[in-house]
């Protein structure tokens, strides 16, 4: 019983208790944004089909700062590779982090 409060007790962990990626992506956007995006494809490695990619941070590597709207990832699976298509609310001609938590 100690181990099961302990777990309870702030201690559960993505990684450990989650079947989860996290992945960190440099996105650019260019002059032309939302247009002419190119999309980004990595392969999951969950060991069964992503059920989720979630926005867990996004920022311009340049400010430091968020972008200037809504932001979310539009994305699907094939073949084990996640596919995220143009990425909207954020400004043409940056720089951005986007860390992605897979589930």
């Amino acid at each position: 019983m100690e181990t099961v409060y302990q777990a309870m007790n702030k201690n559960i962990t993505l990684f450990e208790n989650v079947n989860c990626q996290i992945k960190e992506l440099t996105y650019k956007t260019p002059t032309t944004y939302p247009n002419g995006v190119s999309d980004i494809e990595f392969t999951s490695e969950l060991k069964t089909k992503a059920t989720g990619v979630m926005l867990m941070q996004v920022f311009d590597k340049a400010l430091y700062a968020p972008p200037p709207g809504p932001v979310y990832i539009p994305w699907v699976e094939n073949n084990g590779n996640i596919i995220i298509s143009t990425v909207p609310g954020l400004a043409a001609d940056k720089t951005y982090t986007l860390r992605l938590l897979v589930t």
